[in-house]
């Protein structure tokens, strides 16, 4: 008798566990949905900033504090990369806050 009552137990929680997935499913779609037009419009936005200012000097912005000027390079789609005294450096776009024309 305990078993019937073990299976009618979890029969009520596997509809609602499935429900729940379902709607994470659903979530995960959307979520990937807008970062890949967010990564679209990024991109956009990246690469017309480089076409108008590339060899132009630029500060970068750094989650440390830091603020670094160099020439503009090339920015893709992990890293930007600037030019100081004739040697290129490379930092990672997660570890950069913001960049503008100095």
């Amino acid at each position: 008798m305990e078993e019937k009552k073990k299976v009618i137990v979890k029969s009520k929680f596997d509809n609602k566990i499935n429900n729940i997935q379902n709607e994470l499913k659903g979530m995960r779609n959307r979520l990937n949905g807008y970062g890949r037009r967010l990564e679209l419009f990024e991109a956009h936005t990246e690469k017309g900033f480089l076409e108008k200012n590339k060899e132009k000097e630029i500060v970068l912005l750094l989650s440390t504090g830091k603020e670094e000027k160099g020439i503009l390079d090339d920015i893709d789609k992990y890293r930007i990369a600037i030019n100081k005294n004739g040697k290129n450096y490379f930092y990672y776009k997660h570890a950069v806050i913001g960049y503008y024309l100095s």
